[in-house]
């Protein structure tokens, strides 16, 4: 029978005994059982590796590291509390001794964080083992990482509950109740992307952008304000970047290595959009709105900008000035006319990707890298239609 003491705050939340206190990284293994990916834990999913060794990768890597508190479960038997000090709140201070039991998970389980257990356990194991075979400059800031790792906690929120029913739905509410965040919140948040900074900078930069963009919904239509929602902004950001191809692997990794790069090519593709097509230009003034915007051009879609983004990247990538470019996007103004008509250019070279009557193109995969490819093709062997 193995026994943990820790100095805590008891508390009551939802009718039951908790207990709050900290754990340091490395000994908190002796409290929570580590996930086993091929034997869930009652009253828990399986728990997927990935996820876990990110975790443990992120606080290895990331020095202002910041997670929540672990939330375990006990029963009563197997927990004793010592009281020191009190207050009239009923919030008491003391020490709590926990029988973790002779097998892993026998008294002690886990309701939320069970991910967070399984990268700190593995996280040390891999320092570990990376140790062994480092060379002398590799081992030393092996051991930097891990004398910092060891002078870390966490916090532990350990919640009295004998039965399997109540803590299946302790799980149940707190996997449920959550409001999942938005692409556009974790842009705004996401202080180390270099491309989300890029984007957070233009935002505030450049007048196509600013006021226009909806930071926390994920979509624009219909009677909205907004031009994008900042989730498209950032999409348009990669295309400028990586062309056709996508913004993956080492084309990201190349880009992300020049936060100078990255800017000016994205500012240069928004120039080039208000450059080249009037009416861009004037709502980049303040003239008109995102709704008529949409309901009259194939420029107020989302799509047809990604369309026109992956194609300056593609032609920029390939060669081909801002100038140049522009010259060529000059040609397609006069056929932004939404909804999409017989004698469109679009409904003629790209039936498929414009549908008639849209007001936008298809944003299916393959149909985005035809539209982009088409306009690419363009510039060199233009149709008579943009003579």
């Amino acid at each position: 029978m193995a026994k943990v003491e820790f100095s805590a705050t008891k508390y009551r939340m939802g009718g039951r005994d908790v207990y709050s206190f900290t754990v340091p990284l490395v000994q908190l293994s002796s409290l929570a059982p580590v996930p086993d990916p091929e034997q869930p834990f009652p009253g828990n999913r399986r728990v997927r590796p990935q996820h876990g060794h990110k975790f443990g990768q992120y606080i290895r890597e990331y020095f202002g590291w910041v997670a929540p508190p672990i939330l375990l479960r006990v029963p009563e038997h197997a927990v004793t509390f010592t009281p020191e000090a009190s207050k009239s709140d009923g919030v008491v201070r003391g020490k709590v001794a926990i029988d973790t039991g002779t097998t892993a998970g026998q008294n002690v389980g886990i309701i939320d964080g069970q991910h967070r257990v399984f990268g700190i356990y593995h996280t040390f194991e891999k320092l570990e083992a990376d140790r062994k075979d480092a060379e002398l400059q590799q081992m030393e800031m092996i051991d930097e990482v891990m004398n910092r790792l060891k002078q870390e906690s966490i916090t532990v929120e350990l919640f009295v509950e004998d039965w399997q029913e109540k803590y299946e739905q302790m799980f149940f509410d707190i996997a449920e109740s959550p409001l999942k965040m938005r692409k556009g919140i974790k842009i705004r948040f996401n202080h180390e992307d270099p491309l989300d900074r890029t984007i957070m900078k233009m935002l505030s930069q450049h007048p196509l952008l600013t006021n226009n963009v909806d930071e926390e919904q994920d979509r624009v239509a219909g009677s909205s304000k907004y031009l994008l929602p900042l989730s498209a902004v950032q999409t348009l950001a990669k295309a400028s970047m990586a062309g056709v191809g996508g913004f993956t692997g080492k084309t990201a990794d190349t880009w992300a290595k020049n936060h100078d790069d990255m800017e000016a090519r994205f500012e240069e593709f928004l120039e080039a959009l208000t450059d080249a097509f009037p009416k861009l230009r004037a709502f980049s003034e303040g003239e008109g709105d995102a709704p008529m915007l949409r309901q009259t051009s194939l420029l107020g879609s989302a799509t047809m900008l990604r369309y026109l983004a992956m194609a300056f990247g593609e032609l920029r990538n390939d060669g081909k000035s801002t100038r140049e470019i522009v010259a060529h996007f000059e040609r397609l103004d006069q056929h932004m006319l939404a909804p999409i008509t017989e004698d469109s250019i679009w409904q003629e070279y790209l039936p498929n990707v414009f549908p008639l009557g849209a007001k936008a193109g298809s944003s299916r995969n393959q149909d985005l890298a035809m539209a982009a490819s088409t306009i690419v093709e363009w510039f060199d062997e233009a149709p008579m239609e943009l003579d």
